[in-house]
């Protein structure tokens, strides 16, 4: 069993990040809404807030390789503004190899329980955008539902 944390912040513009449960204003632009997202595996950093990008389009594309990983050995994708590749990658025995590749000379890789790394995003995900919902009612309706359908 691996202890997973993971954790999503919102970048005020002067760059501090703030945990998405403490944010207790608007949002000046929604279609850009800067943050970041934190996983630990087992006390190992694998994704950092130095990663800072569009958050809640990293959490969507996220929520989209968990979607392609039902039915595919290997789903990937990019960050929304930058070259950083994330990937996860069935490699048996219910276990994922997910790799964040930063740039050529940082590749991070952890190897964990399929179904708990899965659960442990889907977690994160739902806290980040029911705090969302909060904070812009209506608009991530569909992130929603799509974890509802993840976890069902």
């Amino acid at each position: 069993m691996h202890k997973i944390e993971v954790n999503s912040y919102l970048r005020e513009q002067d760059g501090t990040l703030v945990p998405v449960a403490d944010w207790c204003k608007g949002i000046d632009d929604s279609y850009y809404i800067e943050g970041a997202i934190e996983i630990f595996v087992d006390g190992r950093t694998f994704m950092d807030i130095a990663l800072w990008d569009y958050v809640d389009q990293l959490w969507a594309y996220i929520l989209n390789i968990l979607v392609d990983l039902r039915t595919e050995k290997i789903a990937r994708t990019y960050f929304p503004d930058q070259p950083i590749e994330l990937s996860f990658r069935r490699v048996g025995h219910g276990r994922l190899l997910a790799t964040l590749e930063v740039n050529k000379s940082d590749i991070r890789t952890v190897n964990a329980d399929e179904a708990e790394f899965t659960e442990a995003l889907l977690s994160g995900a739902s806290h980040f955008f029911n705090r969302m919902h909060e904070i812009l009612p209506g608009a991530y309706t569909t992130q929603l539902d799509k974890i509802d359908n993840l976890r069902n």
